[in-house]
């Protein structure tokens, strides 16, 4: 893991071999075969409140399928649960995603 370190491109033929990294004033290369990148660790959620969106803490209040409390947001991941886990994040993306699917094919407003 690398802190305060911003990726300046991927670099490689066809597969990751290496990122360029920012930081300290310059650039360097380091080798690797996959990337992740962490956009921060502090949550920006005044965004979603100032969308009327009903919150708990930092967490969006949702049901069991993911719906928020405006008409058509869904919500998943660690949006929703304090469990930061894959298999969390993508059994709340399932449903939320099965929600929206539900919703564009019978929508609330008809």
């Amino acid at each position: 893991m690398l802190l305060n370190a911003e990726v300046d491109r991927i670099v490689g033929k066809g597969r990751v071999e290496g990122v360029m990294l920012r930081r300290d004033g310059g650039t360097s290369e380091v080798g690797c075969g996959n990337v992740l990148v962490c956009a921060g660790s502090v949550p920006q959620e005044e965004w979603l409140r100032g969308m009327g969106i009903a919150m708990d803490g930092i967490l969006v209040k949702a049901g069991p399928d993911c719906a928020t409390s405006v008409p058509g947001i869904f919500a998943a991941g660690d949006l929703v649960s304090r469990i930061k886990r894959i298999p969390q994040a993508l059994a709340t993306g399932e449903a939320a995603a099965y929600s929206a699917y539900k919703l564009l094919k019978d929508p609330y407003w008809k």
